[in-house]
C-alpha cells in the first residue's frame, strides 16, 4: 500500500509544483529559478506517471505468470518473425 501511495503522491506533487509556478508566472515576471522549478515539476510528474504505468505492467505480469506459455504463440512467431507479439 505504501508503494502505491508514494507513486500517486509523486505525480500529484509534480503537478502541484507546476501549478504553483504558473501562479508565480502570472504574479511575477519569469526568471531562471521559476522556470527551473517548473521543469523539475514537469519531470517529477512524468516520473510519477511512468512509475504508475510500470507498476500496472508488473501487476499484469504477476497475474499472468504461469498462464502464458510460449507454445500458445508459436504459430504467430513462425508466421512472420517481424511481428511483435505482446
Amino acid at each position: 500500500m505504501k508503494k502505491k501511495t508514494c507513486i500517486v503522491l509523486g505525480g500529484v506533487f509534480g503537478i502541484a509544483l507546476m501549478l504553483w509556478i504558473c501562479i508565480q508566472f502570472v504574479i511575477f515576471p519569469p526568471n531562471f529559478m521559476s522556470t527551473s522549478y517548473f521543469v523539475f515539476g514537469l519531470i517529477e510528474a512524468l516520473t510519477g506517471y511512468m512509475t504508475w504505468v510500470f507498476q500496472k505492467q508488473e501487476e499484469v505480469y504477476k497475474e499472468a505468470k504461469g498462464k502464458i506459455r510460449e507454445v500458445d504463440y508459436i504459430l504467430v512467431h513462425r508466421a512472420n518473425r517481424n511481428n511483435l507479439v505482446l
